[in-house]
């Protein structure tokens, strides 16, 4: 660690000396601009004006002896860790491997194969990430979540499990996207500067895309079960109330993020133990009924992802 003397400039400003070696590491002459900002830690971050992004450094996933799943949690680590380019590479790739693999390369936005051999397989995107905001990908994210509330809840009248499960897998491939924004924000201040983001708002973003993506999935799994009870008209009614509220709280939980409304998010945190009970209360009423206990635990974790997401907006709004 160096240190360096502060010297009185003016009557209203102070000045540090930079080291040499950072002014050259850096490209940076006099008069060039660079900029600082404040952390939580009371310290000050200095970088240039403009950092030059680092040449992509392609990943490279041996395909022997692994399953589709290995292969997938292989291609999202380098998706997410901004590998442009990923390589994969097989004594000889046979076409169900290919095909396997095509799958996972299209889970993924703006992947795609540009070159194929028997040995070898090219993977690529060409996102400009420094155009890509995490706020964009979040209201992406949000309007599908709603999507799949609604389809949820209309299922009993039309079977839609096929329909949320696309949809499903297009909220992950746009949560794998917010993941790989964010940590490319983090990585690349000067682009985090340019579009008003400080760590925080980076970390609360990369949350409340996890408790979207969570949320998509109990949507799908509400589906599934809510496709297959049968029950009066009053039980249903009574059901569809219930659902209608947790929507509504996710909602009004959505609305206290984008206006950043503290005292909103304050009062939804209350709506959980209101859910909680209705939610059991119903099963209790109902629990002899086939698919209806499964049905309800869907329904008790949807209720607690929302309210971690309620609980984020109050606490880091």
């Amino acid at each position: 660690m160096e240190y360096r003397k502060i010297i009185k400039f003016g009557k209203s400003a102070h000045v540090v000396s930079l080291p040499t070696s950072w002014i050259r590491k850096n490209n940076l002459n006099k008069g060039d601009t660079i900029y600082f900002e404040e952390n939580g830690r009371n310290e000050l971050i200095f970088s240039p004006k403009d950092i030059a992004i680092k040449d992509d450094i392609p990943a490279i996933i041996d395909l022997q002896n692994k399953s589709e799943a290995e292969i997938y949690r292989e291609v999202s680590s380098a998706y997410i860790n901004n590998h442009h380019t990923i390589i994969f590479k097989s004594n000889n790739i046979s076409a169900e491997k290919s095909n396997e693999l095509r799958r996972v390369i299209h889970s993924h936005l703006a992947l795609e194969i540009i070159e194929q051999s028997t040995s070898k397989i090219v993977a690529k995107d060409f996102l400009n990430m420094k155009e890509l905001s995490p706020r964009t990908l979040i209201r992406d994210i949000d309007t599908a979540v709603k999507v799949m509330f609604e389809d949820s809840r209309d299922t009993y009248k039309k079977n839609l499990v096929d329909s949320l499960l696309q949809r499903d897998e297009a909220v992950n491939s746009l949560h794998f996207l917010t993941w790989r924004t964010v940590l490319f924000n983090l990585k690349n201040p000067n682009v985090a500067k340019a579009l008003n983001f400080d760590t925080s708002e980076l970390l609360k973003h990369w949350l409340i895309s996890d408790y979207l993506e969570e949320i998509a999935d109990e949507c799908k799994r509400v589906a599934r079960y809510f496709s297959q009870v049968q029950i009066s008209k009053k039980s249903l009614s009574e059901f569809l109330n219930l659902y209608t509220k947790i929507y509504d709280t996710y909602n009004e939980s959505m609305k206290a993020f984008y206006k950043n409304d503290k005292d909103l998010a304050f009062k939804l945190t209350l709506k959980k133990v209101e859910l909680l009970n209705e939610c059991s209360d119903y099963l209790n009423r109902h629990y002899t009924i086939p698919h209806i206990p499964q049905l309800m635990e869907r329904v008790r974790i949807m209720i607690n992802q929302v309210h971690l997401l309620v609980k984020l907006n109050y606490i880091m709004t």
